[in-house]
C-alpha cells in the first residue's frame, strides 16, 4: 500500500464581501475573503481489482445519488453483459484512513458587525443556502 493524501472539499465555499454599510465606510481597511469548510483525509491507498467489491461501491454510490429522484436508475437496469464489460475496465480504490484534519473558515476573526454583514451578503447572494446556514451556525458559536 502506498501513502496517499486526498483532499475532500465540501461544496461549502464562498467569496465573502462585506456589505458597504460598515467597516468599509468607517476606515476602508477591509478586503473580500474566502470562507470555506474543508477536510483533508490522509491514509494508505489500496487498489481493489475484485469486481464484486467495485460493483458494490458503484451500487452504493448510485443509490446515494439517485435517491432524491422520483425515477431512480439502478445498475440492475442495464443489461448484465454491458455492466460486466464496464466493470472489467474499472479498478477500485480503497483508502485506509490514518488521519483526518478539518478546517472551517467563516469570518470568525471579524468583529460582530462585520460577521453580520458577511451573513447579509451571503443571504442576498445565496438565499436559504446550506452554506449560509453553516456560516450562521459557526458565527453564532464564535460569538
Amino acid at each position: 500500500m502506498k501513502e496517499a493524501v486526498i483532499l475532500l472539499a465540501s461544496s461549502y465555499k464562498c467569496f465573502g464581501t462585506l456589505l458597504p454599510n460598515n467597516a468599509k465606510k468607517e476606515h476602508g481597511k477591509v478586503v473580500p475573503t474566502w470562507n470555506y469548510k474543508v477536510v483533508h483525509v490522509h491514509g494508505k491507498l489500496k487498489l481493489k481489482q475484485d469486481q464484486a467489491w467495485v460493483k458494490q461501491q458503484l451500487n452504493d454510490l448510485t443509490n446515494q445519488n439517485e435517491s432524491p429522484r422520483p425515477e431512480k436508475w439502478a445498475i440492475s437496469d442495464a443489461p448484465n453483459n454491458f455492466m460486466d464489460k464496464q466493470l472489467s475496465v474499472l479498478v477500485g480504490l480503497e483508502v485506509i484512513i490514518t488521519r483526518l484534519n478539518s478546517k472551517l473558515k467563516a469570518s470568525q476573526n471579524q468583529p460582530a458587525k462585520n460577521r453580520e454583514s458577511v451573513l447579509d451578503a451571503l443571504e442576498f447572494e445565496q438565499p436559504g443556502s446550506e452554506f449560509h446556514k453553516m456560516m450562521k451556525d459557526a458565527l453564532d458559536d464564535a460569538s
